[in-house]
């Protein structure tokens, strides 16, 4: 009893000694801590971007380029003339005024008459039934694209192997959208006519089915146990 006194008193004593008590300006500089910016070494350059085209490619000017990993990289020169780049070297892989490839080599395609093809086995095998003026590709299966007629703008994604509408806010077939980027995991943005971007939220209905799911896999689980019965 008498050792378990003294250790409690000797605790107390310890955690209200000034060393151990942060008075409130003590804490205030803390929170007043900020973090400074490292200086940079001088033998590093900041920024440094470095041509990759051969001399004798010199000459060949791009409007547009897609990446999707350091050996999937598809571009679309000043002449709608569509590039795939092997090393250094740009290799022409056809005509086209858009190009898109994606994280797992997925490569899309739009000709001058909107037409939209997808790039395999050398070919370039045609979609029907759509017409496509933008396209981006996350991946196989993670493609969207827009189209625009008059002074509207369509969007459109590609879904269980056909390329569907997607409607705007107020449930329209008109998305209003220029532009769209969607990336591997099937994050979408997208930029409308009067230059807003907007993100594309997950489906509610999908989260609740989800959600439904696993409330049954749980149930299942559930029902699967054996029951231990005590002898005693």
């Amino acid at each position: 009893m008498i050792k378990k006194k003294i250790t409690a008193s000797f605790l107390c004593a310890l955690l209200i000694s000034p060393a151990f008590l942060i008075s409130e300006e003590g804490a205030k500089k803390k929170k007043a801590v900020q973090w400074k910016p490292q200086p940079v070494p001088e033998d590093v350059e900041v920024g440094n971007w470095t041509p990759i085209t051969d001399e004798d490619q010199a000459d060949l000017q791009f409007k547009k380029i897609s990446v999707g990993t350091k050996n999937h990289v598809w571009g679309v020169s000043t002449d709608d003339v569509i590039y795939k780049l092997l090393g250094s070297r740009w290799i022409e892989k056809g005509e086209g005024i858009d190009v898109a490839v994606g994280r797992d080599g997925t490569v899309i395609s739009i000709d001058a008459e909107y037409n939209v093809f997808k790039f395999e086995r050398g070919e370039w095998e045609p979609f029907a039934g759509v017409k496509l003026t933008q396209v981006s590709v996350g991946g196989d299966g993670l493609m969207w694209g827009t189209y625009k007629q008059g002074e509207e703008f369509y969007s459109y994604r590609f879904v269980n192997g056909v390329w569907q509408p997607v409607q705007n806010q107020k449930g329209e077939a008109g998305s209003g959208f220029k532009h769209v980027s969607v990336n591997a995991q099937g994050i979408v943005f997208a930029i409308d006519d009067e230059g807003n971007i907007h993100r594309r939220d997950i489906d509610r209905v999908k989260k609740a089915r989800k959600r439904r799911r696993r409330k049954k896999r749980k149930k299942k689980r559930k029902r699967r146990r054996p029951k231990i019965i005590s002898r005693f």
